[in-house]
């Protein structure tokens, strides 16, 4: 179970990384770095430090929400599959029971973490 898990992150975070970090390689020729993207004040395109922080936050939590979506998802599956092929088994079927409410538990508490931060988010910056 470990291993599976452990697989599933690392081929997660090698899709992720490599979207993210592919385009702009040390090695490759078209390798810059922009001033603009580091320096307080204002960009040209307009925005300000604060905005683009608040758009690297809420695109950090927008990912990691769904990571943990896909990750409760993941678990309540394996447990339907623990409850499915149970096979007269009382000790798998209360396995796949504990691992399916588990599942459930997770999905609760990213459902519930992402209204909190709406919330907090909407009386933070409502105008």
């Amino acid at each position: 179970m470990k291993k599976i898990l452990l697989f599933c992150i690392f081929l997660f975070g090698f899709f992720l990384l490599n979207s993210t970090f592919g385009n702009n390689d040390l090695t490759s020729s078209g390798f810059t770095i922009s001033v603009s993207d580091i320096s307080p004040g204002i960009d040209s395109e307009g925005s300000d430090t604060e905005e683009r922080i608040n758009w690297l936050l809420g695109t950090i939590i927008q990912t990691m929400m769904i990571a943990l979506g896909v990750l409760s998802v993941f678990i309540m599956t394996i447990g339907a599959g623990y409850i499915i092929l149970h096979n007269g088994q009382d000790e798998l079927l209360s396995k796949g029971k504990s691992i399916f409410m588990a599942g459930v538990y997770s999905m609760i508490i990213a459902l519930s973490s992402y209204l909190i931060i709406y919330i907090v988010r909407q009386i933070l910056y409502s105008t």
